[in-house]
């Protein structure tokens, strides 16, 4: 079952900004691996954590599809004073890319593969983070008249593995700028942050080496952070076990998947909250 609240989030709750007697709320950000696409709301690790911990609400902002870049204007537009004491980010690694992409790929109704442009982010020269295409253009371009650079910065950037070179490289642009947007988070939702690490298919079966994304993800910076790293978890598995994290003919995480994440995360939700 798939439910929207009247802000058209994939979430049970309105978005509301006070808290009633005896409840405890927290905010949730991410992409398709967080809104739950091909599960039900109920499977959703997010959704199985609020099972848990009975007493806590937790508003999904996840949108499928969507980079840090656009989570982080969700934030700015519906989480800030909505009385949040923790905020979790489901980031799925393979996301990087989209973090400097000016664009996003869209299906027109005749299968056309086309670019949308897209909310982005810069780092100014005084180091802050200004952003570009707000409000967003409602146009569409041809792949084969992007600019060179949007060109560049388009979707379909990693290699074979999908194993972007933003967390091998240090200082690489994409990676640099992943760093500041999980910054903007913490020093403005001024509240604690887990940011939990949700592996691809590769890295999880063991076809592509998952080192350098992890070893960067082990130094994030942002402000008030905790970062979980699921992959452990769920590399230790038989490969069959492995396998079925995900879905025959997608790459999307199956219930496991959701089940396991939400096993790993709650007791560092718990350490936020400071419940028992």
């Amino acid at each position: 079952m798939l439910n929207t609240n009247k802000a058209g989030f994939r979430c049970r709750h309105e978005f509301l900004s006070e808290r009633k007697p005896g409840r405890r709320r927290a905010v949730l950000f991410g992409d398709s691996f967080t809104a739950g696409t091909g599960v039900s709301d109920r499977l959703r690790w997010g959704d199985l954590l609020e099972q848990a911990i009975p007493e806590l609400d937790i508003y999904n902002y996840a949108i499928a599809g969507s980079g840090l870049d656009e989570q982080l204007l969700v934030a700015r537009c519906h989480a800030l004073e909505v009385g949040a004491e923790v905020a979790l980010i489901g980031l799925w690694t393979d996301t990087v890319w989209r973090v400097r992409a000016r664009h996003a790929l869209v299906q027109a109704e005749d299968g056309t593969l086309l670019y949308r442009p897209k909310a982005h982010f810069e780092i100014a020269h005084d180091g802050q983070l200004d952003v570009h295409n707000v409000p967003v253009p409602r146009s569409t371009i041809a792949g084969r008249d992007l600019s060179v650079d949007d060109r560049r910065l388009a979707p379909g950037r990693a290699d074979e593995h999908g194993n972007a070179l933003a967390y091998a490289v240090p200082g690489h642009p994409d990676g640099v700028l992943m760093n500041a947007i999980l910054d903007a988070f913490g020093s403005e939702l001024a509240i604690p942050i887990v940011v939990v690490i949700l592996p691809p298919y590769r890295h999880i079966e063991g076809l592509a080496d998952a080192e350098a994304t992890h070893r960067w993800m082990a130094r994030l910076s942002g402000v008030a952070t905790t970062v979980v790293d699921t992959l452990p978890e769920l590399f230790g598995r038989p490969p069959a076990a492995r396998r079925a994290l995900r879905f025959v003919s997608d790459y999307h995480p199956t219930p496991e998947y959701h089940e396991t994440i939400a096993s790993v995360v709650l007791p560092h939700l718990r350490s936020e909250l400071g419940a028992s």
